[in-house]
């Protein structure tokens, strides 16, 4: 009888300890809608497909050079990309680029849309500059790809095209 009624307090006193009455505050439901989302990690971009009025297709797969290329976003919305190019001698380098890449921050919007705030240091000017980019959709096939899609009103290749994405993969 005395180890049924240790058994029974025991049984209660775990079931009365295991509720955490902080899990619901605003900040701890940021968090866990932040951890949860899937832009988060290190994505390396795979291959691009452009669609066309005429209703063709055609897909660009990026060189292995290209494929070291980054978009790296954070948890705590930061976020950092490297883009890789083959040099004149067939070296791959980072692209350097004017302006020069400091820091971005991103924002989910909506389901499958993102601001990216970019701020850049132009070499020219001397001075930091902002740019404000809202993605068209970003989709997430699964939980190890990603893609970006951009709506485009352009000639590529000869043709007119309507839009493109960018596979990216989770490394």
């Amino acid at each position: 009888m005395k180890k049924t009624f240790y058994f029974l307090l025991s049984i209660l006193v775990l079931i009365s300890c295991s509720k955490n009455d902080d899990s619901n505050t605003p900040e701890n439901e940021m968090e866990m809608e932040m951890e949860a989302d899937l832009i988060i990690g290190s994505w390396k971009p795979i291959k691009q497909v452009n669609f066309y009025e005429d209703g063709t297709s055609d897909t660009y797969n990026y060189s292995s050079c290209q494929q070291q290329s980054r978009y790296i976003f954070e948890i705590n919305s930061n976020y950092d990309f490297y883009n890789y190019n083959p040099d004149g001698n067939g070296d791959c380098v980072i692209t350097e680029v004017n302006p020069e890449f400091i820091e971005g921050v991103w924002e989910k919007l909506s389901e499958g849309v993102y601001k990216l705030t970019s701020t850049y240091f132009n070499n020219v000017t001397q001075e930091n500059e902002t740019q404000i980019y809202i993605t068209d959709e970003i989709l997430f096939p699964n939980s190890n790809k990603m893609r970006w899609r951009v709506n485009t009103n352009d000639v590529y290749n000869g043709n007119n095209r309507d839009y493109y994405y960018t596979e990216f993969n989770k490394d």
